[in-house]
């Protein structure tokens, strides 16, 4: 089952990443930081960003891969 689509790259920039995709169907902003996989919890008083398991976090690499395959062709 896929769970991660519609992804979108925001901004890449040297081990720095802001991606915005569905994840079962909710929207979410993920970052990468380092390697470290982020999402974005909260939007209230102050921004809070939570690690992510690392089956979604290899999930969401898969498909950033595949995306930015695909925009090569």
């Amino acid at each position: 089952m896929k769970r991660i689509t519609d992804l979108q790259i925001l901004q890449e920039f040297g081990n720095y990443g802001l991606y915005w995709c569905r994840f079962k169907n909710d929207p979410y902003l993920f970052t990468i930081n380092n390697g470290v996989v982020k999402v974005l919890i909260r939007y209230a008083d102050h921004d809070e960003l939570e690690a992510v398991n690392d089956d979604v976090a290899e999930e969401l690499l898969q498909e950033i891969e595949l995306y930015k395959q695909k925009i090569q062709q």
